[in-house]
């Protein structure tokens, strides 16, 4: 499943918490997971849910 978000945040895993509700670790193999893009940098974040 794909979904977009746009939420304005001052870091990427609080922006990526704001979207999803819920708490995010970094991303390592897991296979459902987050990206977060940074509009203005360009730069680009994965984390995972926290079980």
């Amino acid at each position: 499943m794909t979904a977009t978000h746009i939420v304005h945040a001052t870091t990427p895993i609080g922006a990526a918490r704001q979207a999803t509700e819920r708490d995010l670790t970094l991303r390592t193999s897991e296979p459902i997971w987050i990206r977060v893009a940074d509009a203005k940098r360009g730069d680009i974040f994965e984390y995972s849910l926290s079980l």
